[in-house]
């Protein structure tokens, strides 16, 4: 009776909620790497793409993970005590966060360059080297956080790590879109000078996509990074004043509220990106129509 009593009190209304939260996420991006397996060439067409669905791949490993680290410290934590588990789970919950930061950071860079320097771009990013860059990103985030890991206070040391990353992002990527933003302008006036009949109704109507796409992500990305931030700087907070800080064990009902915000983001995440892709939006049509809807 007792055990029934303490699994009722353990599982409170925010724990359902972030399970709920998961499981919504890990079905929502499941259905990106199916999509992707169907029609690979496709979807990974662009470098955009492949950095969109490198982020895809990090919400459902952070997904997974969060899962499993939930039921691991209501069910299993007693019983197994094994801290090794532990230390895996904290650490790749961190890692999922820290890799999804670092890569919106490089949407926003491939964004800015496309616009300021698209020849360049084209020529020197290729798709090889932007595989190569999301593999160091997933090696290089995963090697900091291990880094990082220290006794006592590895909670603390890890998430002063997240906190920086995101505050660097907080100044950076305001500064990437503004630069943007700028060079469009620019363009726009030079464009305004030469007036060339057909070339300058084209050149106006490319400066007009290129403005709408790069607003909708700056908004995007902008909203992402502020529904992460109270969550991140809350737990900043806990964790200076106390390095063993657990959220669940000392039932901090407004961590967790915001725990739950964050990872919304999770299953919002592959309507955002990926359906403002052509590419993706015309597979996803193929692949739930299973062959009827042809691109």
């Amino acid at each position: 009776m007792s055990n029934v009593t303490e699994m009722h009190r353990v599982i409170d209304l925010p724990t359902s909620l972030h399970i709920s939260v998961c499981v919504t996420a890990v079905l929502v991006n499941s259905f990106v790497p199916a999509v992707i397996w169907k029609d690979p060439k496709k979807c990974l067409r662009t470098r955009s793409a492949m950095l969109i669905t490198s982020l895809m791949i990090s919400d459902l490993f952070a997904a997974v993970v969060n899962i499993t680290r939930t039921v691991y410290e209501i069910w299993l934590e007693g019983r197994l005590q094994s801290r090794p588990i532990a230390i895996v789970l904290i650490i790749g919950s961190y890692d999922a966060l820290m890799i999804s930061f670092v890569t919106i950071f490089l949407i926003s860079v491939e964004h800015l360059l496309a616009i300021t320097h698209p020849i360049k771009l084209k020529i020197l990013v290729t798709k090889k080297r932007i595989s190569v860059i999301i593999i160091s990103t997933w090696l290089g985030c995963t090697t900091i956080l291990v880094c990082a890991y220290h006794l006592p206070g590895y909670n603390n040391e890890l998430f002063q790590t997240i906190t920086a990353c995101s505050v660097l992002l907080f100044i950076a990527l305001p500064t990437i879109y503004a630069r943007a933003f700028f060079s469009l302008g620019q363009q726009s006036k030079a464009m305004k000078a030469v007036q060339d009949g057909c070339s300058y109704k084209s050149g106006k109507k490319r400066i007009a996509q290129q403005r709408n796409f790069l607003l909708t992500s700056a908004v995007l990305i902008l909203t992402y990074l502020m529904t992460c931030a109270p969550f991140i700087f809350h737990h900043y907070l806990k964790t200076s004043q106390n390095a063993n800080y657990n959220m669940r064990r000392d039932n901090d009902s407004t961590g967790a509220f915001l725990w739950i915000i964050l990872y919304v983001n999770l299953f919002l995440d592959p309507f955002l990106y990926c359906l403002r892709i052509p590419q993706y939006r015309k597979s996803c049509i193929a692949f739930i129509c299973k062959g009827r809807e042809q691109n």
